[in-house]
């Protein structure tokens, strides 16, 4: 929630943004789909606002849940100069556990290593 005092085409006046986000998952764990977004409300509001800004989809690829296919439509609003940025697309995303950053840049298992001595 943040509150602002700000002047508009609208006017002068108080205006709050309430910021929700909603998580679910179905079929085992397998589907997770994550719905959010803005709200505001007060004197500067202009009326056309939507419900649901941010959208995606995850289907896990794997058991171990470490490879996913996502689906997305994302609304921000960056800066002044660059105003309302909407985001759509596909992508995978590989997740890895690791003690050190170095090793998200080894990519053979330590099994294949001592199978080539």
């Amino acid at each position: 929630m943040e509150s602002y005092d700000e002047t508009s085409k609208l006017g002068t006046g108080k205006r709050t943004d309430y910021s929700y986000r909603f998580a679910k998952r179905f079929y085992n764990d397998r589907i997770r789909i994550v719905i959010g977004g803005k709200i505001s409300t007060g004197e500067t509001v202009e009326e056309k606002q939507s419900f649901i800004d941010n959208i995606s989809l995850e289907y896990r690829l794997d058991n171990s849940g470490t490879r996913y296919v996502r689906l997305f439509h994302n609304k921000n609003y960056q800066s002044l100069l660059e105003g309302e940025i909407t985001e759509t697309g596909i992508g995978v995303v590989l997740r890895k556990k690791m003690r050190r950053l170095g090793e998200l840049f080894i990519f053979k298992s330590n099994k294949d290593k001592k199978e080539s001595k």
